[in-house]
């Protein structure tokens, strides 16, 4: 994927959607997983719990629960 020239959001496998501004995951297994965002964001808020989980960042880490499903948004 990355000699494609794509941008890779994750290492770990699982379901992910990113697109304007947005960007979902869910995982069958918790834990900590780190995100590499495609540019630096003013704020990322996770939407289903309104936690601000970064500011003037590239990048999140989030621990999540087993199962999880979250939703970031990504302001630049």
């Amino acid at each position: 994927i990355r000699q494609a020239g794509a941008h890779l959001y994750c290492d770990a496998e699982g379901p992910l959607y990113a697109h304007a501004g947005l960007l979902a995951v869910h995982r069958a297994r918790g834990g900590e997983l780190s995100f590499r965002l495609p540019h630096r964001c003013r704020r990322i808020t996770e939407l289903y719990s309104r936690w601000i989980v970064g500011e003037n960042t590239d990048c999140i880490v989030d621990i999540l629960s087993t199962p999880a499903t979250v939703l970031y948004h990504l302001e630049q």
